[in-house]
């Protein structure tokens, strides 16, 4: 694909994602600490670090969104021939830096997530609200993921050597 074409895909699908599921976590951790955390105290931090990691979450892609992905593409349009577009020097290689930096917090968060629940381990009186908001947060990961794998080793070093060329 076209890097281009690649950050609307990205936008489209993977930030669609977090955004929709966001709320949902959001909600259910703090539903399940309020239930169950006189019996499972951990879960009160990680509804808390929950609701941190997703506003840091949200204030990544709207970077993404409204600064990087946008000067990637007028980098495309310059180097298919667009003489009118300009483009500061370095500044999608500065955000892409910043990028990777915060994509290295989040791998990190979603490590100490799963060490606070022991791998998303439900205890015996786990109710479905409980093992829903494990399950969610499973996907979100498995998500976030692929989405980091597309940036860092497929679009930010297409992005780079455009920016280079």
């Amino acid at each position: 694909w076209e890097i281009d074409f690649l950050t609307d895909y990205i936008v489209q699908t993977h930030h669609h994602y977090v955004k929709e599921t966001s709320v949902i976590i959001d909600q259910l951790a703090d539903k399940v600490a309020q239930h169950h955390g006189n019996n499972h105290p951990e879960l009160y931090e990680l509804s808390q670090k929950t609701h941190a990691f997703l506003i840091d979450m949200d204030s990544h892609m709207m970077k993404e969104e409204k600064i990087l992905f946008p000067q990637i593409k007028l980098l495309v349009q310059q180097k298919r021939g667009h003489q009118d577009v300009t483009i500061a020097q370095g500044i999608i290689s500065a955000a892409i830096k910043m990028m990777i930096t915060e994509h290295e917090v989040s791998g990190e968060d979603l490590r100490f997530f799963k060490k606070l629940t022991n791998e998303y381990s439900l205890p015996a009186d786990a109710c479905n609200s409980y093992a829903y908001l494990f399950d969610k947060m499973k996907e979100f990961e498995s998500d976030l993921l692929l989405h980091i794998h597309l940036e860092n080793n497929i679009l930010f070093p297409k992005a780079l050597a455009l920016e280079q060329a």
